[in-house]
């Protein structure tokens, strides 16, 4: 049965959506059912999640705490001097 961070009531007989006060649980519901991440309209969920988590991260470590996306491949919502490209030869 639903509870604590799930955004649905049980009233007993059926389910319904009430939403949630962040929308996380929505935006990871709707990834894990995307067709593909890799490829088409939805290539730029991935990158999204990332930033969720830096966000998530940043929260949880407090005032003053500072986060990047690391994920690879950049794009223009990125930082300014965040490298584009690793150098020749270097491996994560």
């Amino acid at each position: 049965m639903p509870g604590g961070g799930y955004p649905f009531n049980f009233d007993g007989r059926s389910l319904k959506y009430v939403g949630s006060r962040t929308l996380v649980y929505e935006f990871c519901l709707a990834v894990s059912r995307a067709e593909s991440i890799v490829k088409g309209r939805f290539v730029h969920l991935p990158r999204n999640f990332e930033r969720l988590s830096m966000i998530a991260a940043r929260l949880y470590l407090g005032d003053g705490a500072e986060g990047v996306r690391l994920g690879w491949p950049t794009d223009k919502d990125d930082p300014a001097g965040i490298p584009r490209t690793l150098p020749a030869g270097q491996r994560c």
